[in-house]
């Protein structure tokens, strides 16, 4: 005579088995605590400050030139006014504590000073 199996013993000792084996580590835990706060993470931005200035100046030329500039970190734009009383749009650059340098659309220089 053969002997059955019963199947429902040895079915709930393999799942007792898989429970006992399946814990809840504190590793878990952190590693959904950790993708939580890069999700909130938030970034402040920051303005660069605007500064005013009123220039004088001269051209390659030697001409005297003036005008006002608007500067946002180390570069800027502004407009010129030269003795003909025309106004130039220029870009500004520091290049010393107290001189910039300036250069208009076709390319020409100036040397400016901030009043």
């Amino acid at each position: 005579m053969t002997r059955k199996i019963k199947t429902i013993p040895i079915t709930l000792f393999f799942m007792s088995i898989g429970l006992i084996s399946c814990k809840k580590t504190d590793d878990t835990i952190n590693a959904r605590i950790h993708s939580t706060f890069e999700v909130n993470n938030t970034f402040k931005t920051t303005e660069l400050s605007q500064h005013d200035y009123k220039v004088v100046g001269t051209d390659e030329n030697g001409e005297n030139v003036h005008g006002n500039i608007n500067i946002e970190g180390k570069i800027g734009v502004g407009y010129l006014s030269t003795t003909n009383a025309t106004n130039i749009e220029v870009v500004v650059e520091w290049i010393n504590k107290h001189t910039l340098l300036a250069t208009d659309l076709e390319g020409f220089e100036y040397t400016l000073t901030t009043k």
